[in-house]
């Protein structure tokens, strides 16, 4: 068993805990510290955010693209750690970034890697990897961090070890029970931002095909979140960036057993549904003897086409658009601009980008990341009650919250 102690012990090698111990590296230079990583490597997931490519940040950042306990704290915590600030501390560690028209920001050389790469240069000779923390006691003035098989102590511990998700990756929750032996509340972790599992006759037929729509979440016939952007019709669920938006609420709604929940998907939504009456209607004059199958073909995906005819209870499509009825075109343009899907499962952990729930942040002084119930134990991250939109928001989470919890550690080494 080791019994070296160090000044500050990070317990995971994720983005919060790299950026913490790079600070500390750049801005204590007496301080010794160690990030204790279970997996061979540090930032295993850190390399598959953003599709490779890493999304850092965002400029449009703001108390509305969080939640969780921890969300009524974030207009504080980003109106000193903004976007500016976030990218400013990655530039000094030697990070070019650059933005995109929609305020994501992304390293210039759009590689997760160069992100790692970067953070390692200052803390890799810090990491002591395959050290699986099972246990941590606060000892008089230390804690004692113990592994299966080895121990550490520290005069500071911050706790940084992710969430639940994607447990490939390495996170698998351990954290939760870590701070749950040491007296703290967990909020009931769920999966989020990650596809939807829904029950649709017609899902199969549309597998494989992606749209520009709207989508809405609807729970007892209020709009609860509503998106545009590019849906996937995937393997019994519904993907793409604008359903991993909604996935937050249908999974709390779901978790609580909530019925009368439905996604409303728009294929058209430049468009009234009187314009498309209009649209059917020309269309129908053009070619009267046009059939079904391939009534919507330079409209709408033809398989999208025919699955609004099918939804729409309107057969065989071996019909002729010209026997179409006035009530039938009413039904075929509703159909289009609102063709719903019942979510039918909470989503799979295995596909998620990020946990629901964590450490209860009201039991954190979220000014400086420390426990309110043990003086020396700090937080950052995942790990804590709150969840952020997909665009950055959640990597910008885990840098501010790092830096935070380094800065506070230190400080609080020095009183």
């Amino acid at each position: 068993m080791k019994n070296k102690i160090y000044d500050i012990a990070i317990v995971g090698g994720g983005a919060s805990g790299l950026i913490a111990a790079a600070y500390i590296q750049n801005n204590a230079h007496n301080t010794s510290y160690v990030i204790l990583e279970k997996e061979p490597r540090v930032g295993k997931r850190l390399l598959s955010t953003g599709n490779g490519r890493c999304n850092l940040t965002n400029s449009n950042i703001s108390q509305h693209n969080y939640r969780g306990t921890g969300s009524k704290y974030i207009a504080d915590i980003i109106s000193k750690y903004n976007t500016n600030f976030i990218i400013k501390q990655l530039n000094t560690l030697g990070l070019l970034t650059r933005e995109d028209q929609s305020g994501r920001v992304y390293p210039y050389c759009e590689q997760a890697s160069s992100v790692l790469d970067v953070l390692r240069k200052y803390t890799f000779e810090h990491e002591l990897t395959e050290f699986e923390v099972v246990n941590i006691e606060k000892q008089n003035n230390l804690f004692a961090v113990k592994s299966k098989n080895e121990q550490i102590k520290a005069k500071k511990i911050i706790i940084a070890c992710g969430g639940f998700v994607s447990p490939k990756l390495g996170a698998n929750g351990s954290g939760y029970d870590i701070a749950k032996a040491l007296g703290h509340k967990i909020i009931s972790p769920l999966p989020s931002l990650a596809p939807v599992p829904v029950n649709s006759k017609i899902l199969s037929s549309l597998k494989g095909i992606r749209s520009i729509c709207n989508v809405t979440l609807y729970h007892n016939g209020q709009a609860i979140k509503s998106e545009n952007g590019e849906i996937q019709f995937a393997d019994g669920a519904l993907s793409g960036i604008c359903i991993f938006q909604l996935s937050p609420y249908v999974n709390r709604l779901l978790s609580k057993k909530e019925k009368n929940i439905y996604i409303s998907v728009n294929f058209m939504p430049e468009f009234n549904r009187e314009q498309i009456i209009n649209l059917i209607k020309d269309k129908i004059t053009i070619d009267p003897k046009q059939t079904l199958e391939n009534f919507f073909v330079g409209i709408l995906n033809k398989r999208i086409g025919q699955a609004v005819f099918k939804t729409a209870d309107i057969l065989p499509l071996s019909r002729q658009c010209g026997e179409l009825s006035q009530v039938e075109i009413k039904k075929l343009s509703k159909t289009i601009c609102d063709m719903r899907f019942t979510p039918s499962s909470i989503s799979d952990k295995n596909k998620a980008q990020v946990s629901i729930g964590g450490i209860d942040c009201n039991e954190i002084d979220m000014s400086t990341m420390q426990s309110k119930k043990i003086k020396g134990l700090y937080f950052a991250g995942e790990i804590t009650d709150v969840d952020g939109d997909c665009g950055g928001y959640n990597l910008h989470y885990a840098f501010s919250t790092g830096l935070i919890a380094a800065k506070n550690s230190i400080k609080d080494l020095n009183k």
